[in-house]
């Protein structure tokens, strides 16, 4: 799979680089130059990388920090982007030493009903191909998932800690190549086995906002238990490991389709080392195109995180905007900007570019112009009115909701009045 290939080069890069420093460059700030368009080659794997050494960090209060930050931000961002491979990896490298008792204590959980989970994903999983056979569905694979351990303790958390209510410890997965046998396989397996009140989700009806599609059914076993089954096309399974990176391998991008050239454009962004060419911006007088607004502004956001300047206030201030409900709302290609609640067009524009935020004169909202402190709804298209004349106003700052729009406003502020004071 080149979607994997791809990540496994970035952590092998990452970790040659890793082998000739030294643990304290966990506390290295990145680079803002290779991380002004978050460059993910420098971000997530260099996270991984980062969590599986945490042993080596000396001091513990160093330690804790960077577990709380991989748990709280950047394992999020992984599950946002639908990388779900990278955010259990993330998740479950930082939890022993965010949480070292939480951790112990799931552990002995997960320890104690290890082989009867297993006793029974056996056993489901061969009854369940004889079904399917028998039903002329005889083009598939199966696999078991088995739940990260840091996503089984948020859930003991929601359950009061009863492991006996958490049915998708381990869950088994049938992948199909065509979309109808999902549907066909579900039948069978509800005619073979009692569903479990509630516990049919049709993702592929009604995706994820991450995009993940899925069908998942919990059944009755029969043993006195339940499990949980996943339905899916290749197509969707690779999206739900690798998110982005799987559209690499659709041939629907060499094609031009809609869906998938957006994702070759995140691409882009995220990995320019891989070669995928330039997505070139139309530009015109009074016009910003915003084709490169393709990575959302939380992820943009991200690579100043730790810069050398950066307070445990503005990080504090990133993760209040990244966990608070967020809107989706489209550029006038159909890009994907993603924003928090309550967001208005002068936070789209500051998330498209600076430029296009400092020299905005004016929004249109599904084809009409509206009021700069206009709340965006989701589903909104936002087109950006740009003049050469155009300053920020002080205004602008008490109207923006997001962290980096504010930011940036501050800074042109602050250029403004420097030069005023030097024409005097």
């Amino acid at each position: 799979c080149l979607a994997l290939a791809a990540w496994r080069i970035l952590q092998s890069r990452q970790s040659l680089v890793s082998k000739t420093s030294t643990p304290q460059t966990h506390d290295r700030p990145l680079n803002p130059h290779l991380a002004s368009g978050l460059d993910l080659r420098h971000s997530l794997p260099s996270r991984q990388h980062n969590a599986r050494t945490l042993q080596f960090v000396p001091r513990e209060e160093k330690r804790m920090r960077i577990a709380q930050e991989t748990l709280e931000i950047y394992a999020p961002i992984a599950d946002r982007l639908g990388m779900s491979i990278a955010k259990q990896e993330l998740e479950d490298a930082a939890f022993p030493f965010a949480l070292p008792k939480e951790y112990e204590k799931t552990r002995e959980l997960l320890k104690e009903r290890k082989k009867e989970n297993e006793k029974r994903l056996e056993k489901v999983e061969k009854d369940l191909k004889r079904e399917l056979g028998e039903a002329s569905l005889r083009t598939f694979r199966t696999e078991a998932r088995i739940k990260g351990i840091y996503s089984l303790y948020r859930k003991l958390e929601r359950k009061g800690w009863d492991i006996a209510k958490i049915y998708d410890i381990i869950a088994l997965r049938i992948i199909f190549p065509e979309l109808a046998d999902c549907y066909a396989a579900l039948g069978v397996i509800h005619a073979h086995w009692r569903p479990v009140p509630g516990k049919i989700k049709d993702y592929i009806a009604f995706p994820k906002p991450n995009g993940y599609q899925s069908i998942h059914t919990t059944v009755y076993t029969g043993d006195g238990g339940a499990l949980e089954i996943q339905l899916r096309t290749e197509a969707q399974h690779r999206e739900a490991l690798f998110g982005i990176a799987s559209h690499l391998t659709y041939k629907e991008v060499q094609k031009g389709t809609g869906d998938k050239r957006r994702g070759l454009n995140w691409m882009r962004q995220f990995f320019p080392s891989l070669g995928l060419g330039d997505s070139q911006a139309a530009h015109s007088e009074t016009k910003i195109s915003t084709t490169k607004a393709t990575v959302p502004a939380w992820v943009k956001e991200l690579a100043h995180a730790h810069d050398a300047d950066a307070s445990e206030g503005y990080l504090d201030t990133l993760k209040e905007d990244f966990f608070s409900h967020r809107v989706f709302v489209f550029t006038p290609k159909g890009d994907v900007i993603d924003l928090p609640i309550d967001a208005t067009p002068i936070d789209f524009a500051y998330a498209v570019h600076s430029d296009v935020g400092n020299k905005m004169s004016g929004a249109r909202v599904n084809g009409k112009m509206v009021a700069l402190d206009t709340a965006l709804r989701n589903g909104d298209m936002v087109d950006i009115i740009t003049k050469p004349s155009a300053k920020p106003s002080r205004k602008w700052h008490d109207i923006a909701k997001t962290n980096m729009a504010k930011k940036h406003i501050r800074a042109a502020l602050a250029a403004m009045e420097k030069k005023t004071n030097y024409a005097l």
